[in-house]
């Protein structure tokens, strides 16, 4: 599935994506006026100074992507997750992808563990109340699949 297909099927404003993009990495519009540094991705750390996840930051939000996969990378259905877990976003897990080798380098450089590809990570975003999205590091996509299915979980807080 091509990038521009998945971003379709989420909704995602292709445009509003390059205007970040450029505010990221410090190369605004015209129209824009900012005096932000912000990095896209970045380790995030707590008061103690210690690790606790990644920080993914654009104009409209932050969360932190926590450095391992949830039950140990055990996978799980999306109702059970659900339960006990802050799950990404769809649009959350489209800019992990975007930035997968930059998260990727952080989570190990964290001591965290580098994001799985043999399957798929659940959203919390439903497609209805049978089905929900996940997302794939291998094909680069994402899609929807019954809720009864397994997938890995990583947790998301936000910043």
């Amino acid at each position: 599935m091509e990038k521009e297909e998945i971003l379709k099927q989420v909704n995602f404003d292709l445009e509003k994506a390059k205007q970040i993009y450029a505010w990221l990495n410090d190369n605004p519009t015209a129209e824009e006026v900012t005096t932000s540094t912000k990095k896209p991705v970045s380790i995030h750390y707590d008061e103690n100074g210690n690790a606790d996840g990644i920080l993914i930051q654009t104009l409209d939000q932050s969360f932190i992507l926590d450095l391992h996969d949830a039950e140990g990378g055990k996978q799980m259905n999306w109702r059970d997750a659900m339960k006990k877990y802050k799950m990404p976003t769809i649009q959350q897990w489209l800019l992990v992808m975007v930035y997968k080798d930059e998260v990727n380098k952080c989570l190990v450089e964290a001591g965290g563990d580098e994001l799985k590809t043999d399957d798929g990570y659940w959203s919390s975003s439903e497609y209805n109340s049978d089905i929900a999205w996940y997302v794939g590091f291998t094909s680069f996509g994402s899609d929807n699949i019954s809720k009864n299915s397994s997938n890995y979980v990583r947790a998301v807080a936000a910043s």
